[in-house]
């Protein structure tokens, strides 16, 4: 039976019946309790265990990532380097740093190029660009994504970075407890990056303070931080998904890696230790008169003889 021409629709209409086909939701509306459907599969990161957790399957394109630290070399450069050295062999992955204010050699600030090459990195594909402020960043970022042959933007924001250092509740902190500080991004330049990715279908990270990161329109922003015991283990939180909330932090298995640069290494001998020479014992007498011997000469007045 159909309903009558202006009267509200029966309950069969409205909602799938048992057995019928689930109807397909747009990429921008989720179930609470599923992860959304990406439009467009997801890079792999390299990380089993993070792939199930991301919509798509991996890091995804056309959409701004936010990666937040309580500091320098918290482990964000083991999380990106399994994408970023696979994308790396055929296309340009631009690194867009933001240098601290006041520092007179900005170039001292760029990442060093033979822990790329040994993470996987194609350092042939790889461009740095350093910048002065956050919206020198923001339009070189911009540019890189409207470049067709560029695979990946990491745009990494270094202002105040050891200032931030210990800032924040716990392991993680949380995300606004400095909003007023220099290092905050205002929401118009996020804004603006996150459209540019859509219209490059390329990865861009941002990986800035946690500190001083409010709130973002990036659809996936993470937390890292390698683990004091084990160092080559990384504790990943995900801080916003477009899925149910995740609780627990990942921990994710890095030493991998670290297995090429590392079997040189460990391949190598140890260095003999030297071991001293033994003296030979010597009597207290001896000693004072080797002691005499070897003093060194008076800086006194000198006597001079009487015929003088």
């Amino acid at each position: 039976m159909h309903a009558a021409p202006g009267s509200s629709p029966a309950a069969g209409d409205r909602f799938p019946l048992p057995g019928s086909r689930t109807p397909v939701l747009h990429p921008a509306v989720w179930h609470a309790d599923q992860l959304s459907q990406s439009p467009l599969p997801g890079q792999p990161t390299g990380f089993e265990a993070l792939d199930a957790e991301l919509p798509g399957g991996g890091w995804p394109l056309g959409a701004l990532t936010e990666l937040l630290t309580t500091g320098p070399g918290q482990g964000e450069l083991r999380l990106l380097a399994p994408a970023l050295a696979r994308l790396s062999q055929h296309r340009t992955v631009v690194w867009v740093g933001i240098a601290p204010p006041g520092l007179a050699a900005p170039s001292s600030m760029r990442p060093y190029a033979p822990a790329l090459h040994g993470l996987g990195l194609n350092l042939r594909q790889l461009l740095w660009v350093s910048t002065p402020s956050l919206a020198d960043a923001a339009w070189a970022s911009e540019q890189a994504l409207a470049t067709p042959h560029c695979a990946a933007v990491v745009c990494w924001d270094q202002r105040n970075t050891f200032a931030l250092t210990g800032c924040g509740a716990g392991p993680f902190g949380r995300p606004g407890e400095a909003q007023g500080h220099p290092g905050a991004w205002p929401a118009t330049a996020l804004r603006r990056l996150h459209l540019a990715a859509q219209a490059s279908a390329s990865l861009l990270f941002v990986v800035r303070p946690l500190a001083a990161a409010h709130s973002s329109p990036a659809p996936l922003r993470l937390a890292c931080q390698p683990q004091a015991d084990a160092p080559q283990r990384l504790a990943v939180r995900l801080l916003k998904r477009r899925g149910p909330p995740c609780s627990q932090p990942l921990m994710l298995d890095t030493q991998g890696q670290f297995a090429a640069p590392l079997a040189h290494r460990l391949g190598q001998p140890l260095p003999t230790p030297r071991v001293p020479t033994p003296r030979p014992a010597i009597a207290a007498g001896q000693a004072l008169s080797a002691a005499s011997n070897h003093a060194p000469p008076s800086t006194g007045p000198v006597a001079l003889p009487a015929s003088a």
